[in-house]
Protein backbone atom coordinates (compact mmCIF):
# COMPACT_ATOMS: atom_id res chain seq x y z
CA UNK A 1 0.00 0.00 0.00
CA UNK A 2 1.51 3.48 -1.07
CA UNK A 3 2.15 6.11 1.94
CA UNK A 4 0.28 8.52 2.35
CA UNK A 5 3.61 10.66 1.46
CA UNK A 6 4.16 8.99 -2.20
CA UNK A 7 0.69 9.47 -2.96
CA UNK A 8 0.56 13.70 -2.10
CA UNK A 9 4.16 13.48 -4.29
CA UNK A 10 2.45 12.89 -7.41
CA UNK A 11 0.59 16.10 -7.09
CA UNK A 12 3.40 18.30 -6.46
CA UNK A 13 4.37 21.42 -8.97
CA UNK A 14 6.25 20.34 -12.09
CA UNK A 15 8.10 23.31 -12.01
CA UNK A 16 9.15 26.29 -8.95
CA UNK A 17 6.89 29.33 -9.13
CA UNK A 18 7.32 31.90 -11.09
CA UNK A 19 6.95 32.21 -14.89
CA UNK A 20 4.51 29.60 -16.79
CA UNK A 21 6.07 26.74 -18.14
CA UNK A 22 4.54 24.22 -20.00
CA UNK A 23 2.24 21.61 -18.49
CA UNK A 24 4.30 19.03 -16.31
CA UNK A 25 3.82 15.73 -15.70
CA UNK A 26 3.29 14.52 -12.60
CA UNK A 27 6.58 12.79 -11.32
CA UNK A 28 6.29 8.82 -10.35
CA UNK A 29 9.68 8.53 -7.82
CA UNK A 30 8.48 4.72 -7.43
CA UNK A 31 8.66 4.16 -11.21
CA UNK A 32 11.50 6.33 -11.46
CA UNK A 33 13.63 4.12 -9.31
CA UNK A 34 12.74 0.65 -10.23
CA UNK A 35 13.25 1.23 -13.68
CA UNK A 36 16.98 3.18 -12.61
CA UNK A 37 17.90 -0.07 -10.52
CA UNK A 38 16.16 -3.01 -12.46
CA UNK A 39 19.31 -3.70 -14.59
CA UNK A 40 21.44 -3.63 -11.54
CA UNK A 41 19.18 -6.33 -9.84
CA UNK A 42 19.28 -8.36 -13.14
CA UNK A 43 22.95 -8.23 -12.91
CA UNK A 44 23.13 -9.11 -9.27
CA UNK A 45 20.80 -12.22 -10.05
CA UNK A 46 22.78 -13.86 -12.62
CA UNK A 47 25.61 -13.05 -10.20
CA UNK A 48 23.54 -15.03 -7.50
CA UNK A 49 22.91 -17.98 -10.03
CA UNK A 50 26.59 -18.00 -10.15
CA UNK A 51 27.12 -17.76 -6.54
CA UNK A 52 24.82 -20.99 -6.22
CA UNK A 53 26.53 -23.22 -9.05
CA UNK A 54 30.29 -22.04 -7.56
CA UNK A 55 28.37 -23.51 -3.95
CA UNK A 56 27.56 -26.50 -5.58
CA UNK A 57 30.28 -27.52 -7.81
CA UNK A 58 32.38 -26.32 -4.48
CA UNK A 59 29.87 -29.00 -2.61
CA UNK A 60 30.39 -31.52 -4.65
CA UNK A 61 33.86 -31.78 -4.90
CA UNK A 62 34.26 -31.17 -0.98
CA UNK A 63 31.83 -34.67 -1.65
CA UNK A 64 34.20 -35.92 -4.05
CA UNK A 65 37.24 -35.00 -1.55
CA UNK A 66 35.58 -36.61 1.49
CA UNK A 67 35.08 -39.85 -0.26
CA UNK A 68 38.54 -39.95 -1.80
CA UNK A 69 39.70 -39.65 1.88
CA UNK A 70 37.51 -41.70 2.99
CA UNK A 71 38.73 -44.18 0.51
CA UNK A 72 42.79 -43.69 1.54
CA UNK A 73 41.74 -43.96 5.21
CA UNK A 74 40.17 -47.46 4.71
CA UNK A 75 42.94 -48.32 2.82
CA UNK A 76 45.25 -46.93 5.28
CA UNK A 77 43.37 -48.78 8.11
CA UNK A 78 43.67 -51.94 6.37
CA UNK A 79 47.50 -51.62 5.66
CA UNK A 80 48.16 -50.89 9.00
CA UNK A 81 46.36 -54.07 9.84
CA UNK A 82 48.08 -56.16 7.51
CA UNK A 83 51.33 -54.57 8.95
CA UNK A 84 50.11 -55.30 12.63
CA UNK A 85 49.90 -59.08 12.28
CA UNK A 86 53.34 -59.15 10.46
CA UNK A 87 54.61 -57.45 13.09
CA UNK A 88 52.74 -59.68 15.58
CA UNK A 89 54.22 -62.61 14.00
CA UNK A 90 58.08 -61.12 13.94
CA UNK A 91 57.69 -60.80 17.55
CA UNK A 92 56.04 -63.83 17.82
CA UNK A 93 59.26 -65.17 16.09
CA UNK A 94 61.35 -63.03 17.97
CA UNK A 95 60.25 -64.70 21.41
CA UNK A 96 60.22 -67.85 20.49
CA UNK A 97 63.98 -67.83 19.95
CA UNK A 98 64.86 -65.57 23.22
CA UNK A 99 63.24 -68.59 24.28
CA UNK A 100 64.73 -71.32 22.74
CA UNK A 101 68.36 -69.10 23.40
CA UNK A 102 66.59 -69.26 27.31
CA UNK A 103 66.47 -73.28 27.03
CA UNK A 104 69.85 -73.89 25.43
CA UNK A 105 71.60 -72.10 28.16
CA UNK A 106 69.59 -73.67 30.82
CA UNK A 107 70.28 -77.29 29.26
CA UNK A 108 73.95 -76.05 28.85
CA UNK A 109 74.16 -74.59 32.60
CA UNK A 110 72.01 -78.39 33.29
CA UNK A 111 74.53 -80.63 31.28
CA UNK A 112 77.60 -78.17 32.96
CA UNK A 113 76.48 -79.12 36.59
CA UNK A 114 75.42 -82.96 35.50
CA UNK A 115 78.96 -83.24 34.34
CA UNK A 116 80.07 -81.72 37.55
CA UNK A 117 77.82 -83.50 39.38
CA UNK A 118 79.64 -86.75 37.92
CA UNK A 119 82.80 -85.62 38.00
CA UNK A 120 82.39 -85.54 41.83
CA UNK A 121 80.51 -88.57 41.79
CA UNK A 122 83.36 -90.48 40.00
CA UNK A 123 86.28 -89.42 42.28
CA UNK A 124 84.18 -89.55 45.24
CA UNK A 125 82.84 -93.08 44.33
CA UNK A 126 85.74 -95.50 44.67
CA UNK A 127 86.43 -93.80 48.55
CA UNK A 128 82.61 -94.78 49.42
CA UNK A 129 83.02 -97.94 47.73
CA UNK A 130 85.75 -98.82 49.54
CA UNK A 131 84.54 -98.04 53.04
CA UNK A 132 81.31 -99.92 52.23
CA UNK A 133 83.58 -103.05 51.24
CA UNK A 134 85.34 -102.39 54.40
CA UNK A 135 81.83 -101.99 56.73
CA UNK A 136 80.75 -105.70 54.94
CA UNK A 137 84.16 -107.12 55.40
CA UNK A 138 83.84 -106.02 59.20
CA UNK A 139 80.68 -107.42 59.57
CA UNK A 140 81.17 -110.34 58.33
CA UNK A 141 84.64 -110.90 60.65
CA UNK A 142 82.20 -110.03 63.31
CA UNK A 143 79.97 -112.89 62.61
CA UNK A 144 82.44 -115.00 62.29
CA UNK A 145 84.03 -114.80 65.20
CA UNK A 146 81.26 -114.58 67.24
CA UNK A 147 80.15 -117.81 69.04
CA UNK A 148 76.54 -117.07 67.39
CA UNK A 149 75.95 -120.82 66.35
CA UNK A 150 73.48 -119.19 64.11
CA UNK A 151 75.59 -117.15 61.76
CA UNK A 152 78.20 -120.01 60.74
CA UNK A 153 81.15 -119.26 58.42
CA UNK A 154 80.65 -117.13 55.28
Amino acid sequence: MPRVRDVLHRFRPAGIPGAATPAGVPLDRGAELTAELEPLFLELAVTERECAEILECADRHAAEIRAAASERARALVAAAMDKADAERAAVSARMRQRDEAERAAVLAAAETEAAALRHRVDARMPACVERVVASVVDMLDEAASSDDPVAGPV
